[in-house]
């Protein structure tokens, strides 16, 4: 039997780093990983999802993070015969209502550097308020978005104003599918996602923001582990 596939998909600026505690479970438990970037295409959410589709494997499990998880749902849409099962933590189901805030935060970058600006402002935004004095948190992410570079930056920032509302869609789609948040997301918040959950499994993670998969990694993890079953 072939080993399963595992799809991360990272947020906004972020890399695998941002998954290594599940990447590391998942890697002993005998799947393959694939952690592709997101950028590079200019057709907006639905371009890049039909890209990342063609340069993956007949059938997967994915598991989608912010703007991962936007992905995720469209990756769905476009095709759920190939996608097993799906995790989506702390995203966003509806169309783009944030273009002025992005561009305002490109050009704030652009003025006090991409690490400064992630560090100093972008980290306390992602993680929950105990832990945004936490050095090594607010370094992997300056780290991550420092390594992704500007470009990466602006083209998923284009991504965004081209991704379609898919409240109607996810209600229905078929597949099994957990819904995770940390409980003080500001970003997307626990409400959306009780509210994209309904019937669903919902996991709500304590003592996280925007990225539990790194503040609360365990949490992320076991919750992760047994929702997905190897096929």
């Amino acid at each position: 039997m072939n080993a399963p596939t595992m799809v991360f998909l990272p947020g906004t600026m972020c890399d695998a780093r941002v998954f290594s505690a599940q990447i590391a479970h998942f890697s002993a438990a005998g799947w393959r990983i694939r952690t592709p970037l997101l950028g590079g295409n200019k057709e907006g959410a639905p371009g890049l999802a039909a890209d990342l589709l063609a340069r993956l494997p007949a059938r997967f499990s994915l598991t989608g993070l912010s703007l991962g998880g936007v992905l995720a749902i469209e990756m769905i849409r476009q095709d759920p015969a190939r996608i097993v099962q799906a995790a989506l933590l702390d995203t966003n189901d509806e169309g783009d209502s944030g273009g002025e805030s992005r561009e305002a935060d490109f050009a704030r970058a652009g003025e006090v550097g991409l690490e400064n600006f992630f560090y100093d402002e972008m980290a306390l935004r992602y993680l929950h308020p105990a832990r945004r004095e936490n050095e090594s948190l607010r370094r992997l992410i300056a780290d991550m978005a420092q390594d992704g570079g500007v470009s990466l930056w602006r083209d998923q920032i284009d991504l965004l104003p081209l991704r379609r509302d898919n409240r109607h869609f996810l209600r229905k789609a078929k597949m099994p599918i957990l819904i995770g948040c940390g409980e003080s997301d500001a970003i997307c918040p626990p409400a959306r996602h009780r509210r994209m959950a309904e019937s669903r499994r919902l996991e709500i993670f304590s003592a996280a923001g925007h990225l539990p998969t790194i503040e609360t990694p365990q949490a992320v993890t076991d919750a992760l582990s047994s929702f997905f079953v190897k096929f």
